[in-house]
């Protein structure tokens, strides 16, 4: 099967992973939206997945479509661990085409813990995009999004999520 690494690193299946890559299935081949099996790990907080590929080799600097890497899917996903990982790597500074940084990516999805493991990496929260948003104004866009309608827990999330990148400094 082409794309079975992506799947069973959508999945998380760690032993079947390991299997496939020591059968040889290559490890930075890309699915239609040309994202790779790491990259997929990484949307989906596989952390162990993850480990695994950067062990057999893994390029976790391949972007996709968007020109975004694993860190950017990592970003959006639930997993600061995920973010840890690969930040031993890639620095969280990188910027996508448009300029955004993962902390964009992490402030807008409201992840207060990924928020903090990225400035903890060494994430810079005064950076703008190209079109001059900060990570701080993608946290206000979308805690906009949910305050007339949205769950008290988004609000609560996108309210912390902006009280750290006011201040650049994660909450303990």
């Amino acid at each position: 099967m082409k794309l079975e690494l992506h799947n069973l690193a959508r999945i998380g299946d760690e032993a079947e992973l390991a299997s496939a890559i020591s059968a040889g299935l290559k490890l930075n081949e890309r699915n239609k939206a040309r994202r790779t099996p790491i990259w997929i790990a990484a949307r989906h907080a596989n952390v162990s997945c993850i480990q695994i590929l950067l062990n057999a080799g893994a390029d976790c600097s391949i972007t996709d479509g968007n020109g975004r890497t694993c860190l950017f899917a990592a970003a959006a996903a639930p997993s600061s661990d995920s973010i840890r990982l690969i930040c031993k790597i890639l620095s969280p500074n990188d910027p996508d085409p448009y300029g955004k940084r993962p902390l964009h990516i992490a402030a807008r999805h409201g992840l207060l813990q990924n928020v903090c493991a990225l400035i903890e990496c060494g994430a810079d929260h005064l950076i703008k995009d190209k079109y001059g948003s900060l990570p701080l104004d993608e946290a206000r866009r979308g805690w906009n999004s949910v305050k007339g309608h949205g769950k008290e827990d988004d609000r609560i999330r996108y309210q912390d999520v902006i009280t750290v990148l006011s201040s650049g400094l994660p909450i303990d």
